[in-house]
């Protein structure tokens, strides 16, 4: 509905415009003498408005043309309005309500398949009111001479830094103009028209409008003339150069990036000094003239420099991304510096806000003084030849407009009330009204008198910088506002990281974050929902901490531990960690003025050995990559007996199983995952350990805990100070805490309680014949055992799976047996005891047989070959002595298991 009412008003207010301006240049002028003596004279500001109007036209159907989803949505709205149309009670709607929703968005639904521009260049050819502009010649004349003159005005100041703010938008209003004056008429445009027209498409074959809104010209022309402009002889020498013309602009963009932006920065830095000494508070406005002329010129200075760094960096940034061209690093590091220019301009004007404020009022009237000064030597002139040509009956104004045979003083009285209207429009402020009322009084003064033909050129110049002045808050955001980098988002964390490798632009940080913030304005603007303005929030934030936060914060730490370490290289060798880290922490604040955190370390650690902070940020990651040895913590117990070939067929009949992830049997698969949870364990048990060692040293000195007496409350009886009172509460509650340490965290007897429970319930009856898999996860494990110290003699590819102990897993396996209330169970099965016979048994034999002459053979199966009384080979008996070793081997790997399985039962209890 927003839109729809924009849209209507905006084409209500131009129709207006264009009866009202074809009234004015109408031949018929018998029925309206009242314009007679306008219909010679031209009125650009007219004209510029109309192709102002007409922008927003264009920069409306770009924006649609630009959004892919908007048809798609708008049919989906059509579809859910006719269920409301059907049933409006239901969806709380009046009748008459639902039909106006109905005709606004039939009516964009019309406008999207057309386009505004074309659709209001159409109506206008259809309504009656304005058909007969096709046949008023002198409004066409009138108006293709104010798009020519508009035009060269443009060009003259293009790429200058005396182009004004919005002049490349206005040049495509000014297109916009010849289009619909190629739609109005057949004729094409005559010779110097048309050399205008394939100048401005040789320069600028590209106009940005607004934030992320171009316009190829060449692409615009032939998207919205008539078809039968296209065989227009100058546009098809552009069609053919087109590409030609692309590429020479960007290659001048580039050259202009290279050049200018040094010459800005050599005006830019002086301008600044200058700024800054005419808005001294030393210089009092009393003293007026000569301090407002200055604080002027370096007022519309700033603006015209911003207006020119921001032309750059959008332009070029913008070029490359149409033409599909990436950007050099070196252009990406000038285009950086531009933008940090641009936003120190926007720096300035802020922190002289109040000073310029307090000037503005005064410096408006100081220029309109000046216009009024070269309008006032007008109007006595004028009032000199009125009086002259008076009569004595001194007619009035009004008469003098309707008697014929007076047009030199009808133009002559109407010059002088032009003049008065405009002297009029001097006395307040610049308000838009009242620079539209002044614009079309000075353009009625040029077209009915010749008086101003000498300063017409100064009264430009002045009437352009009132229009700076009056409109300085919004020229200022306009000329400095880098949103269009929202679509630009790409170069933040490379921008971010140019600025952090070249330590003297620091202070470009600042400026490149306000650059990219002004993206959340434009999200503003547009009444985005607050999780696209946290989104876009989130980003900056993310991309300031992974280009400038974190790598500041790691030289930083390197820089701090190079300076305390090599202090420490010509010391002593052993280093204390808490001494390290608070050497630091007192480096830092002296050398860079950074306050750290304070040191949480305890006094003392292990030299060797690994993080304990770092595993428990990766538990996951430890417990299924380490292997906990239990032999550096534990005594080796006493060993039972258990069958050893059912144990064997066991194994064999779960290898059946299809394999899993990784090539792993079922059984493989399940003693990694005992083996997790016993290095889980084993973690706990280190905890603990370290724990209890640290609680020790620190009790040391201290008397009997389990007879202690309240410090604080011996404190109290002795009357002592409130201070020495609190220290006495402090050390009780420390020693409190060192008790607990030592005698009430059983983390074993905690885990053990908290999950006996859950694995006894009847949702996990499955593991309670868990006992009868032991003996077949223990042959896999001395297996994978003896696999993996193998695999560090011979050093292979894959040694990165080579291990020496896995303690983890007996300690993993005694758990889950407490846990499920089975230890009793197994130890009934006999099984270490039933094993280490089998294995003897079979190495007696061998050893026997080697003596005897007979041979054996394989490992794994362990089956006798009965071939006695053969003569044995030299070969076949380093066979036998071959098996024999293996054999002891995994003996001596499975007693390993029984005596760590006997240690790990020791600790759950």
């Amino acid at each position: 509905m927003e839109f729809s009412e924009i849209v209507c008003r905006l084409r209500e207010v131009l129709n207006n415009l264009v009866r009202q301006v074809d009234s004015i240049y109408s031949a018929d002028t018998k029925n309206n003498k009242l314009c007679a003596s306008f219909t010679t004279i031209h009125m650009p500001s007219v004209f510029s408005s109309f192709a102002d109007g007409l922008t927003v036209f264009l920069i409306m159907d770009e924006i649609i043309a630009q959004n892919g989803h908007i048809k798609h949505y708008a049919s989906l709205f059509m579809r859910m309005l006719n269920a409301v149309k059907m049933e409006p009670v239901k969806f709380c709607m009046a009748a008459e309500n639902v039909d106006c929703l109905e005709r606004v968005v039939n009516q964009c639904d019309g406008v999207l398949e057309i386009g505004l521009f074309q659709r209001f260049v159409q109506d206008l050819m259809l309504n009656e009111s304005t058909q007969k502009l096709r046949s008023n010649k002198r409004f066409l004349e009138e108006n293709f001479f104010c798009l020519r003159e508009g035009l060269l005005d443009i060009l003259s100041r293009l790429d200058s830094l005396k182009e004004v703010p919005s002049e490349r938008r206005r040049i495509v209003g000014y297109m916009a103009l010849f289009i619909l004056q190629s739609w109005l008429t057949v004729d094409p445009p005559e010779k110097k028209g048309a050399r205008v027209i394939v100048e401005v498409l040789r320069r600028l074959p590209v106009v940005h409008a607004d934030n992320n809104i171009r316009f190829v010209l060449l692409d615009l022309l032939l998207a919205q003339l008539p078809p039968s402009m296209t065989s227009w002889s100058p546009l098809k020498e552009v069609m053919k150069e087109s590409a030609a013309i692309k590429n020479h602009y960007l290659l001048k963009m580039d050259e202009v990036l290279s050049r200018d932006s040094q010459t800005i920065r050599a005006s830019l830095t002086s301008w600044i000094a200058a700024f800054h000494s005419s808005m001294s508070p030393m210089m009092q406005l009393s003293e007026a003239q000569a301090t407002l002329e200055i604080r002027t010129k370096q007022i519309i200075q700033g603006l015209l420099l911003a207006n020119r760094l921001q032309h750059i960096l959008r332009s070029t940034i913008d070029l490359h991304v149409l033409f599909e061209i990436p950007i050099k690093k070196e252009k990406l590091k000038s285009l950086c510096h531009v933008s940090v220019l641009l936003k120190a301009v926007e720096n300035v004007f802020y922190r002289k806000h109040f000073e310029i404020s307090q000037s503005l009022p005064h410096i408006i009237n100081l220029v309109q003084s000046h216009i009024e000064s070269l309008l006032q030597p007008v109007k006595a002139q004028l009032e000199q030849d009125l009086s002259r040509r008076s009569q004595p009956n001194n007619m009035t104004f009004l008469s003098s407009l309707t008697r014929s045979g007076k047009d030199a003083d009808t133009k002559a009285i109407d010059s002088l009330a032009a003049v008065d209207l405009a002297l009029k429009m001097l006395q307040g402020g610049g308000s838009d009204t009242r620079q539209v009322v002044f614009h079309l009084a000075v353009d009625v003064i040029n077209g009915t008198s010749g008086h101003l033909e000498t300063d017409h050129s100064r009264v430009r110049k002045l009437i352009s910088k009132l229009a700076l002045i009056a409109e300085y808050d919004t020229v200022v955001g306009a000329v400095t506002n880098c949103s269009f980098l929202y679509w630009r988002r790409e170069m933040m964390s490379t921008w971010f990281s140019m600025v952090y490798a070249q330590e003297d632009r620091a202070l470009w940080l600042q400026y490149l974050v306000n650059a990219f913030c002004d993206g959340l304005r434009l999200l503003k603007v547009s009444k985005v929902n607050v999780s696209s303005l946290d989104s876009y929030e989130m980003e900056i934030e993310k991309s300031l901490a992974n280009e400038i936060i974190e790598p500041l914060c790691r030289d930083i730490e390197t820089d701090l531990r190079l300076h305390v370490h090599s202090a420490h290289l010509k010391g002593s060798v052993n280093v204390n960690p808490t001494k390290t880290y608070s050497e630091m922490r007192h480096l830092a604040e002296q050398k860079y003025g950074l306050e750290l955190d304070d040191i949480h370390l305890p006094g003392q650690k292990l030299e060797q050995g690994v993080d304990l902070l770092e595993i428990m940020h990766n538990i996951h990651i430890f417990v299924a990559s380490h292997t906990y040895n239990i032999n550096t913590q534990g005594n080796k117990g006493n060993p039972n007996g258990y069958p050893y070939e059912r144990a064997e067929t066991v194994k064999k009949d779960i290898r059946k199983v299809a394999l899993g992830d990784g090539g792993l049997t079922s059984l493989e698969h399940f003693r990694h995952l005992i083996s997790e949870m016993g290095n889980a364990l084993g973690l706990v048990r280190m905890v603990r350990s370290g724990g209890l060692n640290y609680s020790s040293s620190t009790c040391g000195f201290v008397y009997d805990m389990k007879s202690r007496v309240s410090f604080e409350d011996a404190s109290r009886e002795l009357n002592l100070q409130e201070a020495v009172i609190e220290a006495g509460k402090i050390l009780d509650k420390s020693l409190d805490n060192q008790y607990m340490s030592l005698e009430k965290t059983n983390y074993f007897k905690i885990l053990t309680n908290v999950f006996s429970q859950e694995l006894q319930s009847n949702e996990n009856a499955h593991l309670r014949e868990f006992f009868l898999l032991v003996p077949a996860l223990t042959i896999n494990a001395a297996e994978a055992m003896l696999e993996g110290k193998d695999k560090i003699l011979k050093r292979s590819r894959d040694a990165v799976n080579a291990i020496f102990t896995d303690d983890g897993f007996v300690l993993g396996v005694a758990y889950i047996l407490k846990v499920l209330g089975q230890e009793t169970q197994f130890d009934s099965l006999h099984w270490f005891t039933s094993a280490t016979q089998h294995f003897k048994k079979k190495i007696f034999h061998l050893e026997g047989d080697t003596e005897a002459g007979q041979t054996r053979g394989g490992l794994s199966g362990l089956n006798l070959w009965n071939q006695k009384n053969l003569t044995v080979s030299n070969e076949e008996t380093q066979n036998l002595k071959t098996d024999v070793r293996q054999l002891q081997k995994y003996l001596a790997e499975l007693e390993l298991i029984q005596f760590g399985f006997v240690c790990a039962r020791t600790f759950l209890y």
